[in-house]
């Protein structure tokens, strides 16, 4: 296996983007499996934005302990590990508050 860059995870000979959610090479993978593995890119790319716009709604680049974060005042990182290590605290301060602020917002404050 390759890697592109440092900061890259390991991609495979053919270097196609959907390898790394299959079992199988790409080149024999059925239909069902490719829109599965569609969807789960799609899903991955989605989490990532979310935990990246929670992160800088924090305001926690500021303050990151990877250089280029701190630099350029945004998470930088591909996988957004600061997210990860403050998993815990968000847990128990911020994201109770913020679930029961988009329920109340849809208008449904029991749920």
């Amino acid at each position: 296996m390759a890697r592109t860059r440092k900061t890259d995870k390991a991609v495979s000979g053919d270097g196609h983007p959907l390898q790394r959610y299959l079992a199988v090479p790409v080149a024999e993978a059925t239909e069902a499996q490719l829109a599965f593995a569609e969807k789960r890119r799609e899903h991955e790319a989605h989490r990532l934005s979310l935990h990246r716009r929670i992160m800088e709604w924090l305001e926690t680049p500021k303050v990151c302990p990877r250089r280029s974060c701190r630099r350029a005042g945004k998470c930088t990182s591909p996988t957004v590990v600061c997210y990860e290590a403050a998993l815990p605290w968000l847990q128990e301060h911020i994201l109770p508050d913020l679930r029961a602020a988009i329920l109340a917002r849809r208008g449904n404050p029991d749920a």
